[in-house]
């Protein structure tokens, strides 16, 4: 399925943008033969922009709430491979002390993702495919459970996320012995980390 795209331009905080890019990142798969997996969807819907990334044993999923001038209509959607995400993030502006996050400004045009970073401009090329539609296994129940288990690695893997602001804590959601959620964030940025169980040994 080729993606088409409309001549638009989101303004997000470079900050926002960053974090939001590299939580993706730690889901997102590395099986070359899965390329639609090895990539992160970006997605602008309303006032928000939602990144989603999963290799299907964990999904992370980050909201940014924009500003309502900065989000002008129509809404668009695109994947792109982590190749590109991560060269994005190594381009955003890092924050100076005492001044408020640059904005970067997100066009697409022709089918190509443009980000001006107001260092550089970067001419990112969506990836062809459709990324699964992955809101649909986010639990939205709570129900006790008794013992479950998870990947060491995987767990590992939260305590790298950004997103977080001093003591600030996680809160993990279980339904049953079904997937974990995790989640935390700010008014602006909403983060949630899925995690799917093991079988247990024993």
């Amino acid at each position: 399925m080729t993606v088409t795209l409309e001549n638009v331009r989101t303004l997000v905080p470079a900050t926002h943008l960053r974090d939001a890019l590299s939580a993706a990142l730690l889901s997102a798969g590395k099986d070359v033969f899965l390329p639609i997996l090895a990539a992160v969807q970006v997605e602008k819907c309303g006032g928000e922009l939602i990144f989603r990334a999963t290799d299907r044993y964990r999904l992370t999923r980050v909201t940014i709430t924009l500003n309502s001038e900065d989000a002008p209509s129509p809404d668009w959607m695109v994947t792109l491979s982590a190749a590109d995400v991560k060269q994005l993030v190594n381009a955003l502006p890092k924050p100076k002390k005492g001044q408020a996050p640059a904005p970067v400004a997100l066009t697409v045009e022709d089918g190509i993702l443009h980000a001006d970073t107001g260092q550089a401009e970067l001419r990112l090329k969506p990836l062809d495919g459709d990324f699964p539609k992955v809101d649909g296994i986010i639990p939205t129940e709570i129900n006790p459970v008794d013992e479950i288990g998870f990947n060491p690695k995987y767990l590992a893997d939260l305590g790298k996320m950004p997103g977080f602001d001093g003591n600030q804590s996680v809160k993990l959601r279980f339904n049953g012995p079904k997937a974990m959620r995790a989640e935390w964030g700010s008014d602006d940025v909403q983060f949630v980390y899925l995690l799917m169980p093991v079988r247990l040994n024993g």
